[in-house]
């Protein structure tokens, strides 16, 4: 739970942190973020579940893992046939749902165990047998492992990787001329053949002929040499949230709003205290079913067309027919519960500066029409750009000292003194991180990459990310668009003409892969962390296990994704895997064909983002009052957040404006519930009818739309 003065803390002492760039804690006065969460001195604000810090047993590990490979080959199935994304976002409900299920069981177990203990004649104290089968600590290792994992069957890998090893081949006709103008510069090792008509190709497009048996022995020495590629971006994204989680969790002390969901439902409220355990508060369970409710008649629909639907993203429509006024017509007014939620728990300034900006490019759309301007979409993105680039250099300026003593202890050899609760030693992560970026590197390399393309690839990708985790851990927004992709930008910016199509070739290739950022594990892995360090786990243990698990996820995939494509055919397949096979080949001919770099109003705008970043950046740290956050600028002023979940930001921001104006700080806590119950309502009734509309009885609409 949150304190009441947490806002005035929260608002000067983290502005004074991030403008100073002490390694010291600046912040060792402000109150723990969450109930549990412990102070700077060490102490704990609220009560504890001492009952077990021993997180690793043998059936939270079997749990763990069996839902591991249970979502990735559920979520292949899922995402090829029909975009239905299981693990998508920052805040999974293939992660929320399992624990809600095992909270029940703990619930049964509660009931069940004391009639059964006494028929044996077994004595137990009246706390064993208050306690579940699995304890907090055990659902918080569950729950970390299928956050950092649940994402790979989807857009962290498998969407992706399949596809782009063979549509590239079988798209490739004498009238595009693929082989003409990109083939030269692919290795035949990287596919499982350079033959447009070879069944292991074909085959993944027209379905496997009645009779034949799958091709798995040419994927065989793909999938071996991909692997290094793979594992070292998933193993360098976990090392660099390492890397981050103490300037982040512990010097400046960041909201992470997300992982203030999985802690509140797993909280032990001890017997004596007033406060209502959540699961047995009437607020939460009213709106837990408010969205539980909404999803049910519209599920229904799809069954029985009788049944009304509910229209859950209506539209202005069309309520202006003159120009410039026009640009304000259709704009998206979608309800997400668990967006209005998040909000709820939000930062006043963070929630309103996240509308505040959508509104803004909106009005801006407007005047821009007026004027005769166009190439709206141009100029919003390469703000944004801007505006990203001078927010991952800022960031790094402020933990440069965190940044020297991992550099130092890793050139020195020499222990850190302040890394024995890191997830990771300061020379592991020099070391760690070096020797991942080393194997990337050789491995771009060994496919034709030069070194400084390379660099610049994954410099983009990593710097963009940087900023993803950021908005995740700060702003809880669970999905969110990077406003280019990395090979874009690199391309782009050393334009393809001094690349060159062999380089060109290659970062389409290799940043085809890492593209996705909706999804991506590094946000997520910090959460992990963050959870950990609040309820006492052992982060490093934590570390190798979530290691341990992105490897057998990735494994996990290769089977069903395969199958689903030799069985199904990629045409007949959701509309996202049959649209995008296409888009690889084709964007590596648009590459090549036509000569990119930035033209001086794209580099313009990316200045006037930047600018505009510094200034906000700049305001907010030297006046308390000022309400724009920039990263509110960077994260709704471009791309489909605002417009997709721009109105129920402002929803959430309202309610939370509202009850804080009425009742203050305290109507606001007694209130949290009425957020995190409809958080978990949406979680729960979205993923139990997608498990039913993808493996019982299918149809052909989606319930909702992400």
């Amino acid at each position: 739970m949150v304190p009441e003065d947490f806002l005035a803390l929260q608002a000067g002492a983290e502005r004074r942190a991030l403008g100073k760039g002490r390694s010291s804690d600046p912040l060792s006065a402000r109150v723990a973020l969450a109930r549990k969460t412990p102070t700077a001195d060490g102490e704990s604000e609220g009560p504890v579940d001492n009952s077990s810090h021993r997180f690793l047993t043998v059936k939270s590990a079997v749990v763990a893992f069996g839902c591991i490979i249970g979502s990735s080959i559920a979520g292949c199935y899922s995402a090829f046939l029909r975009y239905d994304l299981i693990g998508t976002g920052h805040l999974p409900r293939a992660a929320l749902w399992p624990v809600m299920v095992l909270l029940a069981v703990n619930g049964v177990a509660r009931w069940v165990r004391p009639p059964v203990l006494r028929f044996f004649g077994r004595s137990r104290t009246p706390e064993e047998l208050k306690r579940g089968w699995f304890s907090r600590a055990e659902l918080m290792f569950i729950y970390s492992m299928i956050l950092v994992t649940c994402s790979i069957p989807g857009q962290q890998f498998a969407t992706y990787w399949y596809l782009s090893l063979v549509s590239p081949i079988y798209y490739a006709t004498p009238q595009n001329r693929f082989q003409e103008f990109f083939f030269q510069y692919l290795k035949p090792w990287l596919f499982p053949s350079m033959d447009p008509d070879a069944p292991v190709v074909r085959w993944c497009f027209e379905s496997l002929p009645e009779g034949r048996s799958m091709p798995w022995q040419q994927w065989v020495g793909p999938t071996l040499l991909w692997t290094p590629f793979i594992l070292a971006v998933f193993f360098l994204t976990v090392v660099l949230a390492a890397v981050v989680r103490k300037q982040w969790v512990e010097r400046e002390q960041l909201l992470f709003p997300l992982a203030q969901i999985p802690l509140e439902m797993t909280e032990v409220v001890p017997a004596g205290e007033q406060e209502v355990p959540l699961w047995r508060n009437w607020l939460m369970w009213v709106f837990f079913l408010l969205p539980v409710w909404v999803y049910t008649q519209k599920a229904l629909h799809f069954y029985y067309p009788k049944v009304r639907d509910i229209n859950l993203y209506p539209t202005t429509e069309n309520l202006f027919s003159t120009r410039p006024w026009y640009r304000l017509n259709w704009m998206p007014l979608n309800w997400y519960f668990d967006m209005i939620g998040i909000t709820y728990l939000l930062t006043t300034e963070m929630g309103f500066s996240l509308w505040f900006f959508y509104a803004l490019q909106r009005l801006l759309m407007v005047g821009r029409t007026w004027m005769g301007l166009q190439r709206d979409n141009e100029f919003f993105q390469h703000n944004a750009i801007g505006g990203f680039i001078v927010l991952a250099l800022f960031y790094l300026w402020v933990m440069r000292a965190h940044l020297w003593a991992i550099v130092k202890a890793g050139l020195t050899w020499t222990r850190s003194a302040d890394d024995a609760e890191e997830p990771l030693s300061h020379r592991g992560m020099f070391w760690g991180g070096l020797l991942s970026l080393a194997v990337l590197l050789l491995w771009c390399q060994a496919i034709g990459m030069n070194l400084a393309g390379s660099l610049f690839l994954f410099g983009a990708y990593f710097g963009g990310i940087l900023i993803l985790t950021r908005m995740v851990s700060e702003s809880g927004l669970f999905v969110f668009w990077l406003p280019t992709s990395p090979q874009e930008f690199v391309i782009n910016s050393l334009t393809s003409t001094r690349l060159g199509a062999r380089n060109v070739t290659t970062l389409c290739m290799v940043g085809w892969q890492i593209q996705d950022s909706a999804s991506n594990i590094w946000p997520n892995a910090l959460q992990g962390q963050k959870i950990a360090q609040t309820i006492g786990l052992s982060q490093r243990k934590l570390f190798w296990w979530m290691c341990l698990g992105i490897t057998v996820a990735v494994f996990a995939c290769h089977w069903p994704a395969l199958n689903v494509m030799y069985k199904t055919g990629v045409p007949h397949m959701g509309w996202w895997p049959k649209g995008a096979a296409r888009s690889l080949p084709n964007s590596i001919v648009g590459f090549l064909v036509r000569p990119n770099s930035f033209e001086s109003d794209e580099i313009g705008w990316m200045f006037q983002g930047g600018l505009t970043t510094v200034f906000l950046v700049w305001m907010r740290q030297r006046f308390l009052w000022w309400p724009f956050h920039p990263l509110g600028f960077v994260g709704t002023f471009f791309g489909g957040v605002g417009g997709r979940y721009g109105y129920s930001i402002f929803l959430g921001w309202i309610a939370r404006m509202a009850v804080v104006w009425i009742g203050g700080m305290r109507a606001w806590r007694k209130c949290r519930p009425v957020a995190i119950g409809m958080i978990l309502g949406n979680c729960f009734v979205l993923f139990t009818w997608l498990l039913i509309q993808n493996f019982f009885f299918p149809i052909s609409g989606v319930l909702v739309i992400e």
